[in-house]
């Protein structure tokens, strides 16, 4: 599904989303109406993650392996650090029923699942920009793909932790000197 999607059209897709551009189709004369978000500046962080997992799994290859290409080809688009896209190995969960519910044990039938992973790692990436990836991806995720999001931030070390290695760098620097 996301492979057909040509690189040009990729990208004004893209710019819509990162602009937050919507579009008004109701009146006859079709004319496209911009929203302006005023963004106010804060003294708040963003935040910082170290890490994030995206985990996708679904029941053909074929659509995870297109999803796989889109993911690429936006994080390349985005300048974003995508460092692995890893395959685990596929589940398979086999049942076998009986055709008749009462009679006729020799006859059964088997019925099997196969499902498929693909799990993409980003290395350092801001808040900011993961919601607006997370928000991108999600809206293009194609039917029969199921996603999980792992997030690893990174905290300031808070002051009372920074002030006991202190005191234990200091002692046992007491401690050598003696």
């Amino acid at each position: 599904m996301a492979a057909s999607i040509s690189k040009p059209t990729f990208l004004l897709r893209l710019s819509n989303i990162l602009k937050r551009q919507t579009s008004s189709f109701f009146a006859t004369n079709t004319q496209i109406s911009k929203t302006e978000e005023v963004v106010e500046d804060s003294d708040e962080l963003d935040a910082l993650y170290q890490r994030l997992l995206v985990e996708c799994k679904g029941n053909e290859p074929a659509v995870l392996e297109s999803y796989e290409k889109f993911i690429r080809l936006t994080a390349e688009e985005l300048n974003l650090n995508l460092v692995s896209v890893e395959s685990p190995p596929k589940v398979f969960e086999r049942w076998t029923v009986l055709k008749s519910a009462h009679v006729h044990k020799k006859h059964r039938a088997q019925y099997e699942t196969r499902t498929f992973f693909k799990n993409f790692e980003f290395k350092h990436i801001t808040g900011s920009t993961a919601d607006t990836l997370l928000e991108y991806i999600q809206r293009q995720l194609p039917e029969g793909i199921v996603m999980k999001v792992s997030k690893e931030e990174l905290f300031k070390i808070p002051e009372n932790f920074s002030k006991l290695k202190e005191r234990a760098l200091d002692k046992s620097h007491k401690q050598s000197q003696e």
